[in-house]
């Protein structure tokens, strides 16, 4: 009798205890299977991890994280939809949902959505800008400038690129990206200067050494090309390797090594770099 005192007294303590935490059994079920489907994720066994989100989102359907992270499993399945789907859920529970915003606006753009692409992350740069995410506020924009060339509005994506460099300013990706705006329209001075800053923060940049020896072979600076053309020519394949050869030719040509400017020409040609047939013609012949 008095053991079985002991018993009802102690389960009355624990009882109790539950409801002062606030937690019942339930509850602890409940994040218990959250924090499951969580390790399923860490350990990229997503099936599974979505089978336990799918048990936490029946007991708790407000539950954005959830749907956030059960959206990210499902695009690692390939599952695109049901991944938009989740993403959608989660950011209607919780407009400020950084996190989902950045991951949607990703899947539009994968899946060639670039107006919706591009509303996300004007998006997320609404709603991250005064929190502690701010400090990659510039890769939304560069994200955002790179889907704006997708859609052919150069002078959007250069403000963009412009922005992110200012929010960080050793971000050579947008100083590139910027150098590249710049020398399509032949504004050879500019270029320079961007690819200058982009390979200062980024000395292994193939592309900014190569944009630039051409851009510096524009600019007749001849010496200078051919310094940057050779310091990319074994790092940078296909058209652009051709186009080095041919570059690197002429420079020379017009520094009056003709034999071996010529050379380079016949290399370029040999590369399919049609131009070069041309110059041989001018200058080889």
């Amino acid at each position: 009798m008095i053991r079985r005192t002991i018993v009802i007294a102690l389960s009355v303590i624990f009882l109790c205890a539950g409801m002062l935490s606030g937690q019942t059994h339930e509850d602890w079920r409940l994040e218990r299977d959250f924090k499951s489907a969580l390790r399923m994720m860490e350990s990229s066994h997503y099936d599974t991890a979505i089978q336990f989100f799918d048990m936490v989102l029946k007991k708790d359907p407000q539950r954005s994280e959830a749907y956030y992270q059960r959206g990210i499993a499902k695009w690692r399945t390939n599952d695109e939809d049901g991944a938009m789907q989740d993403f959608d859920q989660a950011i209607e529970i919780e407009p400020g949902h950084a996190e989902a915003i950045w991951d949607r606006a990703d899947l539009k753009k994968s899946r060639e959505n670039f107006a919706g692409a591009i509303d996300d992350y004007t998006l997320y740069i609404k709603v991250t800008k005064d929190s502690d995410k701010s400090i990659v506020l510039y890769d939304a924009y560069n994200k955002r400038a790179a889907v704006k060339l997708k859609m052919d509005d150069t002078q959007g994506a250069g403000k963009d690129f412009r922005t992110a460099t200012r929010l960080a300013p050793t971000n050579h990706v947008a100083y590139y990206q910027l150098g590249r705006l710049a020398f399509d329209d032949e504004e050879f001075g500019e270029a320079v200067q961007y690819f200058d800053k982009a390979l200062e923060h980024n000395k292994g940049m193939a592309l900014s050494r190569y944009y630039r020896g051409i851009a510096k072979y524009h600019l007749k600076d001849y010496y200078s090309a051919l310094e940057d053309l050779k310091a990319c020519q074994y790092t940078i394949g296909g058209q652009e390797k051709a186009a080095i050869y041919y570059y690197k030719g002429l420079a020379k040509i017009h520094k009056n090594f003709k034999t071996g400017g010529c050379k380079e020409l016949k290399q370029a040609l040999d590369l399919g770099f049609k131009e070069a047939e041309a110059a041989i013609e001018k200058y080889c012949r």
